[in-house]
């Protein structure tokens, strides 16, 4: 049955590896064998140790983060990193330019392995087994894209270590 929900969920989006690695962690070693029919709630836990809570207990309602930055926030988040070169290294900085510049998520641009990415051609090819909606998706890229790539380039020595672009502890 939890076999069946991940499947499911995989096509659904790329996040339902967290969905099954809480599973196999909390859930699996004790009943995870149990057929449905034989599971009771003592199995499971005898009472819900969160249901008294609210929302308004954590602080209230969740809002997302969904305003973008203006223009004059950008630029000043890039100058305070320019004045901080020791405490964020050049690599992490091309990484935040790089997310800005090709509007893409953490994951996508930190997993990309150099082969995705058509410098030549100006185009990174972001294939659909990585991005949430798992639709390929051909990403153009702009001056400032390229010439961080560029430099990303030539900062990884030729390595493409774990397949993967190089960034320092991003």
């Amino acid at each position: 049955m939890s076999a069946d929900y991940h499947q499911l969920r995989q096509r659904e989006i790329a996040t339902h590896e967290k969905d099954k690695s809480l599973y196999e962690r909390e859930v699996a070693w004790h009943i995870g064998k149990v057929e449905l029919e034989k599971i009771r709630p003592l199995d499971v836990t005898q009472f819900n140790p969160a249901s008294p809570f609210r929302p308004r207990d954590a602080g209230g309602e969740e809002q997302a983060a969904n305003d973008p930055m203006t223009e004059a926030e950008v630029l000043e988040f890039f100058t305070k990193l320019r004045r901080i070169p020791a405490q964020f290294s050049r690599e992490n900085y091309l990484a935040c330019a790089l997310l800005i510049t090709t509007c893409t998520r953490k994951m996508e641009l930190l997993a990309a392995p150099w082969h995705e990415f058509d410098l030549q051609n100006r185009v990174w090819h972001l294939p659909k087994n990585r991005t949430k909606k798992r639709r390929a998706i051909d990403i153009p890229l702009s001056d400032a894209a390229l010439l961080g790539l560029e430099e990303l380039k030539i900062r990884s020595c030729g390595s493409d270590a774990n397949g993967n672009i190089s960034f320092d502890g991003v």
